[in-house]
């Protein structure tokens, strides 16, 4: 079960997400951040089913389908090329699977399906988020060289 504290830090970066223009952090952190979120409730729910508690897993996956409905709503289909449909379709997936998950003949298998597929995601948004921070230090880097010279 998610303490206060990281609830608020998933509520923080959904709504910076939803406000990334008025924000310091980067929205591909910001990203991260939501995808743990994910993570986190989708281990959750599956903890709660395991332990009976439906009233919990469902609360935990009404977090998850407010993420994805964040994630969803900023996808850039005119910038992002084949990766904002990938990513749209990808959304609408889990939010179905999730909504039949009790469904399955065994819920605990599909929760961890679905982090299967959620962490393989999130490994490519690590990466792109390693590869931005190290052109930004970069950039920086040069700025400061040419300013020196």
């Amino acid at each position: 079960m998610m303490t206060t504290n990281q609830q608020e830090v998933y509520g923080n970066a959904a709504q910076a997400y939803q406000q990334t223009g008025q924000t310091a952090l980067n929205p591909v952190e910001i990203v991260l951040a939501l995808y743990e979120g994910i993570l986190r409730n989708l281990e959750g729910a599956k903890n709660s089913y395991v332990e009976n508690d439906l009233e919990n897993m469902c609360a935990l996956n009404e977090k998850t389908f407010r993420i994805l409905a964040a994630l969803q709503s900023h996808l850039d289909f005119e910038k992002g090329g084949d990766t904002a449909p990938a990513l749209d379709d990808f959304y609408r997936i889990l939010f179905m699977r999730l909504t039949k998950v009790l469904e399955k003949d065994d819920p605990a298998q599909e929760f961890d399906y679905l982090k299967s597929n959620v962490r393989d995601i999130y490994s490519k948004w690590s990466l792109l988020t390693k590869k931005i921070i190290d052109q930004q230090k970069e950039m920086a880097e040069q700025g400061r060289v040419s300013v020196q010279e």
